[in-house]
């Protein structure tokens, strides 16, 4: 399907403009004097699609006039952004979908007084981009390989590359749709993007090779966690032959004692970090918030024997560290307290670029990395 981008420029338009093309595309705006300008995208099918309203750069005369960016299809929704001042952006806006109680619309109001207009040197426009994007019941994915330990093709008595077959049959997808694409990272470089759920693969060289499946199915939804399966290659062992015989020889008939000895062989292989959805961390007293992180390339009896082989990395942004209580709890229920806000001495101190938005009011903070390890430098508790 081609799409065109829409470019459009409103100047001295007043009262509203409802937009239902999803090929609407890039909008310039430049307001005017005593202007309240408001205009309303809508998504073609409400049904299965809402909008995003993306802010690109914005020129909005700071503490008198300004851009509100509402949910829904007029000016009574919940306000998503109050913006002014000037910048660049790249936040979107999506509406509220017809599942959760929204329409799927966005609505943009500018208001001004009437000390700046277009016709002012050095004021640009507002820019923003408008598309419709579908509703996603993401498909689920899943791998079964044939074998999960082979011999490298570089070993000595592997004549033809040892192939794995790997099979997404067992993935899932909502109702009413179907998978349109596998795409397949080996992790030896190697991907691979098929519409059939099952392929071969030869992995080349010894290691351990964490192999990954996404699914996406015929709405252009994917799925969202990340199917692994880790592949364990074995190179040619280092051998070693030895014996008691005289450097000279032995007769025939004379007993000779041989030993043989191997090397084991082991490797390092890095774990994929997951990517988890953000977290919001609101201000609220005696609220817990809880964020899940899924790892799957572990088997069920994979023990992690030292603290010293795991780092813990959080981006956060939070207005007052002093009322955080961080823990980091496992599968098992076990618990550690990485972060105790009633002892720490931090209170005062902004967590990330608490009160930064560089995609506007309302969009999230821009948060800074923390790590925790167990060698840390520097005691929160």
């Amino acid at each position: 399907m081609k799409q065109f981008l829409l470019s459009l420029l409103f100047a001295g338009v007043f009262g509203m403009l409802t937009a239902q093309d999803c090929s609407v595309g890039l909008v310039s705006y430049c307001y005017e004097n005593d202007e309240d300008y408001i205009v309303t995208y809508c998504p073609d099918n409400p049904a299965t699609q809402v909008i995003s309203l993306t802010l690109l750069t914005y020129h909005i005369e700071a503490g008198y006039d300004e851009l509100i960016i509402y949910d829904g299809s007029d000016t009574s929704g919940d306000i998503l952004a109050t913006i002014d001042g000037n910048g660049t952006s790249g936040y979107s806006y999506i509406g509220t979908s017809q599942d959760e109680g929204g329409d799927g619309c966005v609505t943009l109001r500018i208001t001004s007084d009437e000390s700046v207009s277009c016709d002012d040197e050095d004021f640009s426009s507002t820019t923003w981009t408008v598309e419709c994007q579908t509703i996603c019941n993401p498909p689920t994915a899943s791998i079964s390989a044939d074998q999960t330990q082979i011999c490298a093709t570089s070993a000595d008595n592997q004549e033809d590359p040892e192939m794995v077959t790997f099979s997404a049959t067992g993935s899932t997808q909502a109702d009413g749709t179907s998978f349109e694409q596998y795409d397949w990272d080996f992790g030896d470089g190697n991907t691979l993007s098929s519409s059939t759920p099952v392929c071969a693969h030869s992995f080349s060289n010894a290691g351990g090779y964490i192999v990954s499946l996404v699914v996406t199915d015929d709405l252009g939804c994917s799925s969202t966690v990340l199917e692994e399966v880790l592949i364990e290659v074995a190179g040619p062992p280092t051998f070693g032959l030895s014996s008691d015989a005289d450097e000279e020889g032995v007769c025939a008939g004379t007993e000779v004692t041989l030993a043989a000895a191997t090397d084991p062989y082991t490797w390092e292989e890095e774990q994929i970090q997951p990517d988890p959805d953000p977290t919001e961390l609101p201000d609220g007293t005696g609220d817990s918030y809880t964020s899940e992180v899924e790892f799957n390339q572990f088997g069920t009896s994979d023990v992690i024997e030292d603290g010293a082989n795991m780092v813990i990395m959080l981006n956060m942004e939070h207005s007052y560290m002093g009322d955080l209580d961080i823990e980091v709890v496992c599968p098992n229920g076990t618990r550690v307290e990485i972060l105790d806000f009633a002892d720490n001495e931090m209170g005062n101190c902004n967590v990330g670029g608490a009160g930064e938005y560089s995609g506007g009011e309302g969009a999230p903070g821009d948060g800074a990395e923390y790590y925790f390890d167990s060698d840390a430098s520097t005691d929160f508790s």
